[in-house]
């Protein structure tokens, strides 16, 4: 293929275009920051510049932050229908652009269709080599791929088409397929032997050569496609904040990764990067993600749970106290367990009583928990272990239970069920301390002198009172009953 002596390509901005001397009329109007005006008819626009086409001069470039205002001719605008002029029309055959409603059959057209624009990326949109065959009120049908046959057909909405480039009048219009490309971009390229090629777009020779990088089974491969062999291209870009979203990740962080054309997200934790690689760890185990694979969309904790969360190991004893407004009244919790999972909403604990899901803005602080308080916090703390603990307990024989009890035990009630201990019952006259817990004594000073670890407390909106349970105890529930300003009305002993 010949030089391509006409066109311009920068590589590292955000822009590939083609730029070509015909005559034109004055269109459109662009009106500058500096107030200078500008006639002429806009043959080409990216993200950055666009080329006005001047009627007997030849093209102008200008950048977009130096323009204030465009004025358009609407018979640009796809699907818009004007009123033709002999003027019109005779300017138009020399014009690089045909109008939808010109189109006749058979002729042969780089068509491009209207991009996407998100937050973390931009869409170039499809371009394809094509030859019309009917050009409808409200779709087209084109021929893509001739050695497909009817296979190579295509239907397109007309309101999806930007513009169609008359193909006989560009002799280099390849390059228009790389249109709003950058060096970095993620392509999809169809080509003449059928072949469809996916990869990372490195730049274009003046050859004609296109050098892409493509992953591998292991590695990086560098694939060469001639760009006359080029029958339809689209490229994705992404955008600064995804760029530097990527590469705040810190190791440990619940991440959901997003690739274009991928019906199903990348879900799981981030282990870092290796070699070329984003590395992340999912439901499946590791998974390696070449860095220039289109991820439009990175997806992770905000700062203020990243300051909480992040550092936490799966497979680790982990603390994690809750608070959630209830119905009944505010509900406190205190889970400790090994973490399983952390995501961007949740995470489990496998405990004791079993997998535990917490909902990350329910968590009010987050711990890692010394070893010798493990037994309490798990719940395998055994009555033997306590310093005071209650002579009495659920499962106990009742005449066993009985021989056990005080002389006195006025405040000290038992519970049988079949001959056997359901529940014991601790309130005052009782002057008792059973695991520590001095029955009309302070909560504070209690729990100074308690081996046990209340991990859930409830302050009932209509109660005078705050119901606390404690886990700790291997087989049994203790629920704590304190006044609002903190002394222990009594307890309650169950198994569980």
């Amino acid at each position: 293929m010949k030089a391509l002596k006409t066109v311009t390509l920068i590589f590292g901005l955000s822009l590939i275009f083609f730029a070509a001397a015909t005559s034109a009329s004055a269109a459109d109007r662009v009106i500058l920051v500096s107030g200078s005006v500008i006639d002429g008819s806009i043959i080409l626009e990216t993200e950055t510049v666009i080329v006005v086409e001047l009627s007997g001069v030849g093209t102008v470039r200008i950048r977009r932050e130096e323009i204030a205002e465009i004025r358009r001719d609407l018979a640009h605008v796809p699907g818009t229908r004007v009123n033709r002029t002999r003027t019109d029309e005779a300017e138009a055959e020399n014009s690089t652009l045909i109008r939808y409603e010109d189109l006749k059959p058979g002729t042969q057209v780089m068509l491009i269709l209207t991009g996407e624009e998100h937050e973390q990326w931009r869409g170039t949109g499809q371009r394809y080599y094509c030859r019309v065959d009917v050009a409808g009120e409200r779709r087209m049908k084109v021929l893509t791929d001739p050695s497909a046959g009817t296979l190579g057909h295509l239907w397109i909405p007309r309101d999806a088409v930007g513009r169609i480039i008359d193909v006989a009048k560009v002799p280099d219009y390849q390059i228009l397929f790389f249109e709003g490309a950058q060096t970095g971009s993620w392509v999809h390229i169809a080509t003449r032997d059928g072949a469809l090629v996916a990869g990372m777009l490195e730049g274009v020779t003046n050859e004609g050569q296109v050098r892409l990088t493509v992953p591998a089974e292991e590695s990086l491969e560098q694939k060469i496609v001639p760009i006359d062999e080029i029958l339809s291209l689209q490229a994705v870009v992404k955008k600064s904040g995804l760029i530097e979203k990527l590469g705040t990740l810190e190791s440990g962080e619940p991440v959901v990764l997003n690739i274009w054309g991928r019906s199903e997200s990348v879900t799981g934790m981030f282990v870092g990067t290796e070699g070329e690689n984003y590395v992340v760890e999912t439901a499946e185990g590791m998974v390696k993600l070449y860095k220039g694979l289109p991820i439009v969309g990175v997806e992770c904790l905000s700062s203020d749970l990243r300051k909480k969360f992040l550092g936490l190991e799966r497979g680790v004893f982990t603390t994690v106290q809750t608070m959630t407004d209830e119905e009944q009244g505010t509900l406190r919790r205190s889970l400790t367990g090994k973490l399983t999972e952390l995501t961007l909403t949740n995470l489990t604990l496998d405990t004791v009583g079993g997998k535990q899901t917490i909902d990350l803005t329910q968590v009010v602080s987050v711990a890692k928990p010394e070893e010798q308080d493990l037994p309490a916090l798990t719940g395998t703390l055994t009555v033997e272990a306590t310093r005071q603990p209650l002579n009495v307990l659920p499962g106990m024989k009742q005449a066993d239970a009985e021989s056990r009890l005080p002389t006195t035990h006025v405040g000290l009630d038992v519970l049988y069920s079949g001959g056997v201990v359901e529940k014991v019952y601790c309130r005052a006259p009782w002057s008792g301390s059973p695991f520590g817990l001095q029955i009309g004594g302070s909560l504070s000073d209690s729990l100074k002198d308690s081996e046990l670890v209340f991990d859930t407390q409830l302050d009932a909106k209509d109660q005078t009172f705050t119901t606390m349970l404690s886990h700790s105890l291997k087989g049994i529930l203790v629920t704590l009953y304190v006044t609002r300003d903190g002394k222990i009305l009594g307890l309650e002993v169950t198994s569980r």
